[in-house]
């Protein structure tokens, strides 16, 4: 198996005691890997050293809780697609922000599996999936439309008859 740590700050022997410093997890790399690595884990930092990680990754929990600084720890992984390399986040609070989540700091901490693939790699991977996934979506939504433009009428008639439009209709405040 190979482990990649994400520690930014060279740790050499004469400068271990250094603290670890992880470089902030990306809109891009939240996309990718959201996509890639669906199924999102939430533990919490006594447990982290519970959970089925590899040693190296633990090792380098285990360095990080020397003086503890993330809240929570998230992995990210994927059952059904071919990208089973798992990713651990360490999640920190805003300290200008410090009780609303979505201010909330991601770091990626490690990535490991049997093949680690470039990010670049990764990103055409995601593309592909998302596009590919997205295609179906759109043209069903693109027969809705038609449906209604057709004969907007028998569309309205018939989503009031049933509760529901199923098409987004903007709200102007009028």
């Amino acid at each position: 198996m190979k482990v990649e740590i994400y520690n930014v700050a060279e740790i050499t022997p004469n400068t271990a005691e250094q603290e670890l410093v992880f470089a902030l997890f990306t809109k891009e790399q939240g996309g990718v890997y959201g996509i890639l690595c669906p199924n999102k884990e939430t533990i919490l930092p006594d447990k982290i050293l519970d959970y089925p990680l590899p040693d190296r990754v633990k090792d380098t929990v285990k360095l990080i809780e020397v003086s503890p600084r993330f809240y929570q720890y998230e992995v990210w992984h994927a059952d059904q697609f071919e990208i089973k390399d798992p990713i651990l986040l360490g999640r920190e609070k805003d300290p200008a922000q410090p009780t609303y989540n979505w201010y909330d700091k991601f770091y990626l901490i490690a990535r490991w599996g049997e093949e680690l693939q470039p990010f670049s790699e990764l990103k055409v991977k995601a593309i592909s999936f998302l596009k590919e996934h997205s295609i179906g979506k759109a043209l069903k939504l693109k027969a809705m439309t038609n449906a209604f433009l057709d004969n907007p009428d028998l569309f309205c008639k018939i989503a009031i008859e049933r509760g529901t439009s199923n098409l987004c209709v903007p709200d102007f405040n009028l």
